[in-house]
């Protein structure tokens, strides 16, 4: 549960239908650091769940009269984007599948694995990792182009326009392609470039190594 309108209304729907509900929420950051810009000082994305969040959540589980509880993630998630950010992929990528060994529904760490396996240039495993991210979270943009990013990687041009088709197809009136909010994720000179001819319905051609 985040605090916000959609899990406390299913959370009421679910109870109006007589189910016995758990609510829980997950803490995935330390928000008393005050931290809101990466290594590079770009802003980082908002971030769940906040105090407030928390509150929230439990204030919908107490007015519903079930059980609440918050699951203290923020250790696990942060070491291993530390290693990521610190260039160590490999000790991310295990960090992350310990992870989802556990809370295989987790989307931000199915998308920051993604982008481990694609800095490793291991493009089919970060396409199965952003495929299964957006089974869950289907319109989630940023991962769709990175799902998009790698299918480019490894040369399957198809299937990357036909997500960035996707994509436009959910937001008609950006003409833009989304910057990349996905801050592990670093492409080459020219690939953007590449990836926006598709909208012209062109032939991108693979950058040379």
């Amino acid at each position: 549960m985040s605090g916000g309108v959609d899990s406390s209304a299913a959370a009421a729907i679910l109870k109006e239908q007589g189910h016995e509900l758990v609510g829980f929420t997950m803490q995935l950051w330390d928000q008393g650091r005050g931290i809101n810009v990466d290594e590079n000082g770009e802003p980082l994305p908002s971030r769940c769940c906040s105090l407030d969040d928390v509150y929230d959540a439990r204030r919908v589980a107490e007015e519903l009269g079930f059980p609440f509880y918050v699951l203290n993630l923020e250790r696990d998630f942060e070491r291993a984007t530390q290693l990521h950010q610190n260039g160590d992929l490999q000790g991310a990528v295990r960090g992350y599948l310990a992870i989802l060994a556990t809370h295989p529904a987790r989307v931000d760490v199915r998308s920051n694995l993604g982008a481990a396996y694609s800095a490793l240039g291991r493009y089919e495993e970060a396409i199965e990792q952003y495929k299964r991210a957006l089974i869950i979270d289907g319109g989630n943009q940023a991962i769709r182009f990175n799902l998009a990013l790698a299918y480019y990687k490894s040369f399957q041009i198809p299937q990357a326009i036909s997500e960035l088709q996707t994509l436009h197809a959910a937001q008609p009136g950006e003409r833009q392609l989304p910057e990349q909010p996905q801050r592990h994720t670093v492409y080459r000179q020219g690939e953007r470039d590449h990836l926006c001819a598709s909208q012209r319905r062109e032939a991108p051609r693979p950058c040379s190594e």
